[in-house]
């Protein structure tokens, strides 16, 4: 009834509500008024608009400040000199050569070490500009790189008439130490330490630009990706043969890249159509699994650049030889040396911080920390020198056993960001500077610094939330909590003299030795997946009217120093509810083995570190708060390593002894 009144009303005319109701309608505007208000709302608008233009301009203000900030802090127009000085071919541009210069101008460099040689681009500015080098070691794992390297230093040592002896070695940065060991006759580095040392992380122009390398997204070759040819592992070998987990964490972690499931899922579909081969057929594939996302053509490149990131580390295991490597430095500087490292994505850039932070701090139990008074002393002297020479270093970081003298990183020039490839490529260099005294505890004087140049990867902070978020969607979608249990256990064993002549190196390179890592007496079977790489099945377990078998897929990686066996994969086989729990679960191990066998108690030590990510979705346990989930899960996971690892060292030495014994009988 109410609908029927309501329409009855809207129906009556205006004219009969107006008599009933007595309505009087508004008298309208006269020009005048309207002409006013008019005016008034012009007038808002005018107001409105110039608001809004100066709050743009003082946004540009704002950015013009920021940018001069920037600018500041680089040195790029006496970079350019230098490149130009040194004659140097468009084909090697040394990324931020003028800041690497500016770092060692004000030292006596006596020693100086080039950790990734390069075509020699940095180390022939060092050479040039430091006529006192006494000793110069470059390294690098590419042949190719010596070869125009040697004939850089050669050309130029020969134009100033120079009697330096450089030292060019076909080796690894992590073996900085036997390095020095191997020219420690002529020099005494070992006790004396090493003025200067330059790490020049990531690929090298020369790397990018020789498709067969496999490196470049654009150019078509073989999925190679090492960067030593000697080394095994290739990048076909990780899309074509891994465990399905590993590939996705190795996108994941390695990568970045939020669309990893997707990626994951395409690449194992193309295992059961031949696999891949080349680097075009991934750039193919990278381009069909992200057709549908913004961006077009720049976003499967941006898409792509990140998945060859991620699988360029994990061939070459560049994050864990990174942050080894910059603790080896460390100890091999001499008191006022300096460490130079220029990193290219935000995964370096992270250690690089991270590491120098924990470097710098020290540890006050090893005796070797500075009176408060005595450092504090230390750091206003090295302040004023380094302020009167290098301006571009603004403030400092002290630490017990160091102090960082660029708390914010050096970014380059917008000249050389145009100019250079590796930075035209998105990549954006920045720099920081630490200091050290562990080395006053033998009586020596002066403070240990670092420069650290850092390159930022392509994602900003506003892709790395969208990334996380993505991440927390995705846990939410399984309605269930995750609990992150770790364990560790360091364990150190002293090893057997012998008389054979053999070396413990040369028994885990040997395959008795591989197997008696992986302690192939205790498996159901085992086989190789690679040249590196092994798949292990643990003898069946019954429980009920259940079975399983875990099934391990490990990665050994052996060296003359050391040796790292890696759980890439843990699954269980068997049932098929027990199966069904591999989607709930993922487990990382890594075991890092080292061994002294040069002083008079020769031993070996293992360093194992467990990680086991667990899917909590079953009750009583997802009533619980995680953290009570992941305190219990770690002291059974300790226990389990502190009972086991003993165990595995103890028949290690015994089937190291085995088999001394037996080639000891075979070769009198």
């Amino acid at each position: 009834m109410a609908k029927q009144m309501m329409y009855c009303w809207l129906s009556i005319p205006l004219s009969t509500a107006k008599q009933r109701f007595n309505i009087k309608t508004a008298p309208l505007p006269s020009r005048p008024v309207l002409a006013s208000a008019r005016a008034e709302r012009s007038i808002s608008t005018a107001s409105k608009k110039k608001n809004k233009r100066e709050r743009n301009k003082s946004v540009e203000e704002l950015v013009v400040v920021k940018n001069d900030k920037e600018k500041r802090r680089t040195r790029s127009e006496k970079e350019y000199e230098e490149l130009h000085s040194f004659h140097l071919t468009e084909s090697h541009v040394p990324v931020m050569l003028g800041e690497v210069v500016d770092v060692f101008s004000s030292l006596t460099l006596r020693s100086f070490i080039d950790c990734t040689l390069g075509a020699a681009g940095h180390s022939s500015a060092i050479i040039k500009g430091h006529p006192e080098l006494e000793c110069y070691v470059g390294m690098d794992v590419d042949p190719v790189a010596h070869a125009k390297a040697r004939a850089h230093i050669d050309a130029l040592l020969h134009s100033t008439h120079s009697s330096l002896k450089p030292h060019l070695l076909f080796k690894n940065f992590k073996y900085i130490k036997s390095v020095i060991g191997e020219i420690d006759d002529d020099y005494n580095l070992l006790s004396s330490g090493v003025d200067g040392i330059l790490m020049d992380l990531g690929m090298s122009s020369m790397q990018v630009n020789n498709p067969q390398r496999g490196f470049s997204v654009l150019a078509n070759g073989p999925l190679d990706m090492r960067m030593d040819p000697r080394a095994s592992v290739k990048a076909k070998d990780i899309l074509n043969y891994w465990p399905d987990d590993e590939v996705g964490r190795i996108l994941r972690e390695y990568g970045e890249e939020s669309n990893w499931r997707w990626l994951q899922k395409k690449i194992v579909q193309a295992r059961q159509q031949g696999g891949l081969h080349s680097t075009g057929e991934l750039r193919d594939l990278i381009q069909g699994a992200t057709h549908g996302t913004k961006g077009g053509r720049q976003g499967w490149i941006k898409t792509a650049t990140r998945v060859f990131q991620a699988l360029r580390i994990a061939v070459n295991d560049e994050l864990n030889t990174l942050e080894k490597s910059l603790h080896a430095c460390f100890e091999c500087l001499v008191p006022g040396g300096r460490l130079a490292v220029i990193s290219f994505h935000s995964l370096e850039d992270r250690i690089v911080k991270q590491t120098f932070l924990k470097i710098i701090e020290g540890n006050e139990g090893d005796g070797d920390v500075v009176e408060e008074e005595a450092g504090k002393r230390d750091l206003r002297k090295m302040r004023n020198d380094v302020n009167e020479k290098e301006t571009w270093i603004r403030q400092m970081v002290q630490g017990q056993s160091g102090t960082i003298l660029t708390k914010r990183p050096i970014t380059p020039s917008e000249e050389e960001e145009r100019l250079n490839r590796r930075e035209a490529a998105g990549e954006e260099p920045r720099m920081m500077l630490p200091s050290g005294n562990k080395w006053k505890a033998t009586g020596k004087e002066g403070l240990t610094t670092f420069t650290y140049f850092a390159f930022p990867y392509l994602t900003n902070s506003r892709k790395r939330k969208e990334t996380v978020n993505v991440r927390r969607a995705n846990m939410t979608v399984y309605n269930s909590k995750k609990a992150n249990l770790t364990a560790a256990r360091k364990e150190r064993m002293k090893l057997p003299i012998t008389d054979s002549g053999y070396r413990f190196s040369e028994f885990l390179s040997h395959p008795f030795g591989i197997q008696a890592i992986l302690n192939t007496g205790s498996l159901q079977s085992f086989q190789s997946l690679d040249a590196n790489t092994y798949r292990c099945i643990l003898p069946k377990v019954e429980l009920l009217n259940f079975e399983a078998a875990p099934v391990l897929d490990l990665r050994v990686t052996p060296s003359d120093e050391d040796c790292t066996v890696e759980m890439i994969s843990c699954k269980f086989q068997g049932s098929e509810l027990v199966e069904r729990q591999n989607d709930h679960f993922s487990a990382f191990m890594v075991n890092y083995m080292t061994w002294n066998t040069n002083i008079s108690e020769p031993f070996l030590e293992v360093d194992v570190k467990l990680n086991l990510m667990l899917e909590i979705y079953t009750q009583p346990f997802t009533l619980l708060p995680t953290s009570a989930v992941e305190s219990a899960g770690n002291l059974v996971m300790q226990a389990l390593l502190d009972r086991l690892v003993p165990l595995l060292l103890e028949q290690l030495l015994l089937d190291y002894n085995k088999w001394t014994n037996q080639h000891r009988a075979i070769i009198p």
